[in-house]
């Protein structure tokens, strides 16, 4: 082995790859396949495993979670969106090893603090762990963006959406909920946010969290702790604390609860999980109450369970439309 050996970095093209496969690893679609071919790849050479220790050392000291040399298990969150392999080869193939230097930290940086966007369909709900290790379950027709940055963790929903977080301890990374209504802002607890018309409803069920609403000024941030709920709103002071209800959290074991709601208000809150539209002919039948347990599954079993609470039937009018009159 020749001095240049020992004192020589690994090849740009190198750096190139083991950059992609740190991406690849910390995707949440890796597969065994994925993780075979890595192994192959790494042992093809020492300037592999040299070309990765120094991508691994690289996230590391950006803040990220690598193991030295082949990651043990990359935690599970879906890719960042990548750019087409040809210009983010460009990055690499400038004038020299600085100019290369230079686009790998700015690639790391896109990938490690770039926002990642976890979304669900009618009905689906998702779980995943997000890299600082909390724990985010997404309820159904939902759209949240996470950025992890060195300073502070920040979840951004969108209009409609519901989810359940347990927050990792992280006194150093203080995280943030933002809403169209406000911000809650949390250090470690297990927490529900409901954005809904005209409010963001939050529920805690472990810890203590703080809620800003939108366009008001601090002295109007509210603190909450386990067992407690609350809808902020913009422009307005939060409503009264209240004792956190158990039906909001239904959802994460399958079962929708309800208790003294309007026929419409339920079905209003169906329609976000059943492919198929619910409408009301009868309005009169909408303003009917009932409190119900139903679990979620089969649309027309749900249906049956309501027909034998109210006078009511349904007839499917199309794929996509489920007409609901008086019985």
């Amino acid at each position: 082995m020749t001095p240049e050996d020992v004192t020589q970095g690994p090849e740009e093209p190198l750096l190139d790859e083991a950059a992609e496969w740190i991406a690849r690893l910390r995707a949440a679609d890796v597969t065994q396949a994925d993780r075979e071919a890595f192994s192959q790849w790494l042992s093809r050479s020492p300037a592999h495993r040299s070309a990765f220790d120094s991508m691994a050392d690289l996230w590391d000291g950006l803040g990220a979670v690598t193991a030295p040399g082949v990651p043990a298990a990359p935690r599970a969150a879906p890719r960042p969106a990548a750019r087409p392999r040809t210009e983010r080869r460009r990055w690499f193939l400038g004038a020299g090893a600085l100019a290369g230097t230079t686009a790998l930290l700015v690639l790391a940086v896109a990938l490690l603090f770039g926002p990642t966007t976890y979304t669900t369909g009618p009905g689906d709900q998702l779980q995943v762990e997000l890299d600082d290790g909390s724990i985010l379950e997404l309820n159904t027709r939902s759209r949240v963006r996470v950025a992890m940055g060195r300073n502070q963790r920040r979840l951004d929903v969108d209009v409609g959406s519901e989810f359940y977080l347990r927050v990792a301890a992280d006194p150093d990374r203080p995280f943030a909920i933002h809403t169209r209504h406000g911000a809650i802002h949390v250090i470690g607890t297990e927490l529900a946010v409901y954005d809904q018309e005209g409010h963001t409803q939050v529920t805690v069920k472990r810890g203590q969290v703080e809620v800003a609403p939108r366009e008001m000024d601090a002295t109007h941030r509210r603190r909450m702790g386990a067992g407690e709920s609350l809808a902020i709103s913009t422009g307005m002071p939060p409503a009264e604390l209240e004792p956190a209800m158990a039906n909001r959290l239904g959802w994460r074991q399958g079962r929708l609860v309800y208790d003294q709601v309007t026929l419409e208000e339920l079905i209003t809150d169906l329609n976000r999980y059943l492919p198929r539209r619910m409408a009301l002919m009868a309005p009169e039948l909408g303003q009917e109450r009932l409190s119900a347990v139903l679990h979620l599954g089969h649309q027309e079993a749900m249906l049956e369970s309501l027909a034998t609470i109210l006078p009511l039937k349904w007839v499917a009018v199309s794929d996509d439309l489920i007409i609901i009159h008086p019985g």
